[in-house]
């Protein structure tokens, strides 16, 4: 789940801010950040890389940030007005899988959700799934 407290350490947390504002990104860096595991970026200068990284290359890689085990991988999604509104993440077994074979796909879904979020009246009602 993403809070406040962690979105240096998670895929959608690094999305979202890296396409925050300057002054949100500073008030964030401005305080102690968690290690999760040795592998969580926790200082200033690593996470703002990171986050260029995000708006240079339009994803994201989180090897072993939360947990030693897993990797997040992430792409933005887009509103009509040119903002990212959410991420689009998928979390792995960090030695099953190579995420750039994850890229390409997250990034078709994003733009799908990115348009149905643009153009809503242009999709069809599925039905309600309710879970028993």
């Amino acid at each position: 789940m993403l809070t406040e407290q962690n979105m240096h350490a998670t895929t959608g947390g690094l999305i979202v801010l890296a396409h925050a504002d300057q002054k949100l990104q500073d008030t964030f860096l401005s305080v102690p950040l968690r290690e999760y595991t040795p592998n969580t970026p926790t200082t200033p200068s690593e996470i703002r890389r990171i986050l260029a990284g995000v708006r240079e290359h339009g994803y994201v890689v989180c090897k072993g940030y939360v947990s030693p085990h897993a990797m997040g991988v992430g792409v933005p999604v887009w509103s009509a007005q040119g903002k990212v509104v959410a991420a689009l993440t998928v979390a792995v077994p960090i030695h099953d899988c190579n995420p750039m074979t994850l890229v390409p796909a997250l990034t078709v879904a994003s733009r799908g959700i990115s348009r149905a979020l643009a153009n809503p009246q242009t999709y069809r009602q599925l039905p309600r799934f309710n879970p028993a």
